[in-house]
């Protein structure tokens, strides 16, 4: 996770200025707490990927410019893992939960010191990975304690999968 704080830095003012248009053009709305009887029913989490692929890692970043992200997912190139984080304040470890359109399951995230972030690590291989890249549309990230994220199933993380296959 070392190389997420610089490349957030590079990227936050790009982001914010593109992100402020987009807002004002959409009148941008937070999710709702409630969590809907079926994930594609919520509305989508405002933001937009963002990737960056650099020696030791590669990245995609969803959200709208923060300097961390609301959620993140990671390829470990040296390590060959790929980690999935979301932003909370809470101390880990909690409970994150994905939902695709064929697959639900329950990870077990660590805190990521110095992100703000909590993280669970997979294996490249892990079918969820591929649930998550061909789900219809998006995909759901719960969180305990924190709104639920819809977000979308864009190109940034398959790419992200496919460097640490």
């Amino acid at each position: 996770w070392q190389g997420m704080k610089a490349l957030s830095h590079v990227l936050l003012a790009a982001i914010a200025t593109v992100a402020a248009c987009a807002n004002a053009a959409q009148g941008a709305q937070e999710p709702e707490g409630d969590m809907y009887e079926n994930y594609l029913d919520g509305p989508q989490t405002p933001g937009t990927w963002l990737y960056s692929d650099e020696a030791t890692e590669s990245l995609g970043l969803f959200g709208i410019g923060n300097p961390v992200h609301p959620f993140v997912i990671r390829c470990d190139k040296q390590a060959k893992r790929i980690g999935l984080a979301r932003r909370t304040e809470k101390a880990g470890p909690l409970t994150l939960v994905i939902t695709t359109e064929t697959t639900t399951r329950q990870l077990v995230a660590n805190k990521v010191e110095g992100y703000g972030l909590v993280a669970a690590d997979l294996a490249p291989e892990d079918p969820l990975l591929d649930a998550m890249a061909i789900t219809k549309g998006r995909f759901a990230v719960e969180l305990e304690g924190e709104e639920p994220l819809y977000i979308p199933a864009w190109a940034e993380v398959t790419r992200v999968i496919e460097d640490c296959r």
